[in-house]
């Protein structure tokens, strides 16, 4: 049985800068580095593959699990309640 192809789909700067959640000059800061999905032009406009972007933050959340695992609050719980009863002695004040 033969497999049907995978379509891909071109995406524009700004649905790529919303996707990643980050400025257009930082894809193309990472594009320059090597590490992030190259564009390409089509009739003059720049366009990236989602499926090399899907792939690469795949390739992202991958290298994430290796981290250390992040370490416990320094503060307990008996703290935090003993904070919270506690009255508040200055009042904030705002600019008006």
């Amino acid at each position: 049985m033969t497999e049907a192809p995978r379509i891909d789909k071109l995406i524009g700067k700004r649905f790529l800068a919303k996707l990643i959640d980050c400025h257009p000059e930082t894809i193309y800061r990472w594009e320059q580095a090597g590490t992030f999905p190259r564009r390409m032009r089509v009739n003059g406009r720049v366009f990236w593959s989602l499926r090399e972007v899907l792939d690469w933050m795949e390739q992202v959340k991958s290298k994430r699990e290796t981290l250390p695992p992040v370490p416990p609050s320094r503060v307990s719980r008996k703290m935090i309640a003993a904070r919270a009863r506690l009255p508040r002695t200055k009042r904030l004040r705002f600019a008006a």
